[in-house]
């Protein structure tokens, strides 16, 4: 009997944060720091002036929560977003690197870090974070199709072929 209750809590926890988010969202910003809930409140606000395409100002919001709270992974990844959008991939990359040191299990920090050396002709760095997102997201078109795009260009044909078979 113990042994079913253990293994239904946590579907119990799925199903309420899916049941009521909110609520989750709630408990979940009350166990944040002020600091920690006002960078979440301005990576929100330069997410939103992104969708807007105000960048300087999304860029400027960015810089703010990032200085109340450096890890707010979210808030690198939309950094470095929008460094790409203006050809900025040093300021990209960097962000891309913090992101992926602080969250090494996410996928798409691995991809856009790949992305950024690629869009470089960095093909021999872009190589390991194309294939650490292939690891991470077996089913990532756009990964198999960058990684392979680097490894034709390292002269690696077969190995190409196979990605984009995959």
């Amino acid at each position: 009997m113990r042994r079913v209750l253990i293994l239904s809590l946590p579907l119990a926890v799925c199903f309420f944060k899916a049941a009521f988010p909110a609520a989750f969202s709630q408990a979940a910003a009350q166990s944040q720091s002020p600091q920690e809930r006002s960078a979440l409140a301005l990576y929100q606000k330069a997410s939103a002036l992104f969708q807007q395409r105000q960048y300087e100002q999304s860029l400027a919001a960015l810089d703010e929560a990032l200085k109340l709270n450096p890890r707010l992974v979210p808030a690198l990844r939309l950094k470095a977003r929008l460094a790409m959008a203006v050809n900025r991939f040093d300021i990209a990359k960097a962000s891309l690197l913090q992101a992926v040191e602080i969250e090494p299990g996410v996928a798409d920090n691995h991809f856009l870090l790949g992305f950024c050396y690629y869009v470089d002709n960095d093909f021999k760095n872009a190589l390991p974070p194309l294939e650490r997102s292939r690891q991470l997201k077996p089913d990532g078109a756009r990964t198999h199709f960058y990684l392979a795009l680097t490894l034709e260009a390292l002269a690696r044909a077969d190995d190409a072929i196979a990605s984009y078979e995959e």
